[in-house]
């Protein structure tokens, strides 16, 4: 279901615990050979298969979005993304706040577009409500299709959401600060440490696109080159009928 990358791994058994016993699975399946090179060294006895999660089938096929140029009243459109992690949710949040503490209104339009399982902290819930009633900001409520049309920049920690505009030739700001560490799947040149944000990184970040081998990496990586999705090789493998 979930990308697996080098800021994920504390989620695996680390050596001491393999010595000690820790019961490794005899099949893993992941989404490309960087992944599967990534695991091999911790899993030494267990076979890799390369396939394509259910959740990304629809990105095997992901043309540019032809977005509109401008957008209301000529105001650029900045599309903050958060995740069901509340940690991403902090950065991300926080992102947002800063750009509305510095009255941008008059040249961008701030649009939130919440994970749909969001969960906010009581206070983060009460200040995005206040600054939409306020006008401060927009919460989305469009699909994920419209808001891409509209976006001049997307911007966001984990989700998947700036993995696909990414994908579909979408500028993207990846943001992160000294808590929360840089996205390692978003490239280097596409990500904003919390302390420059300004009107003028947004500027600059909405003028970059990603090249075609950046792109094709990163697609690989999710799956997007492997036939077979999880759930068939699962069926295969277990000889479930």
């Amino acid at each position: 279901h979930a990308l697996i990358v080098p800021e994920k791994l504390w989620y695996f058994p680390e050596e001491a615990e393999i010595k000690a016993g820790c019961p490794l699975p005899d099949i893993f399946f992941v989404y490309g050979d960087e992944i599967k090179t990534m695991l091999e060294p911790f899993y030494p006895d267990t076979s890799f298969f390369k396939c394509c999660s259910p959740r990304f089938k629809h990105w095997k096929v992901s043309p540019d979005i032809s977005r509109y140029l401008k957008a209301q009243n000529d105001k650029h459109i900045i599309l903050f993304a958060n995740n069901a992690a509340i940690i991403h949710d902090d950065v991300v949040l926080r992102a947002l706040l800063k750009f509305v503490r510095q009255e941008l209104k008059k040249s961008v339009s701030l649009r939130l577009r919440l994970h749909p399982t969001e969960r906010l902290k009581l206070a983060d819930y009460l200040r995005v409500r206040a600054y939409a009633l306020l006008h401060k900001i927009e919460i989305s409520s469009r699909s994920l299709q419209e808001d891409f049309k509209e976006a001049d920049l997307v911007v966001g920690a984990c989700s998947t959401v700036i993995y696909e505009a990414l994908m579909r030739g979408i500028p993207v700001m990846g943001v992160f600060d000294d808590y929360y560490m840089r996205s390692s799947i978003i490239p280097e040149a596409f990500t904003c440490n919390m302390d420059e944000l300004s009107l003028v990184s947004l500027e600059q970040y909405m003028n970059k696109t990603a090249d075609s081998d950046v792109v094709r990496r990163f697609k690989e990586n999710i799956g997007g080159f492997s036939p077979d999705l999880t759930t068939k090789l699962i069926y295969d493998e277990c000889n479930i009928q």
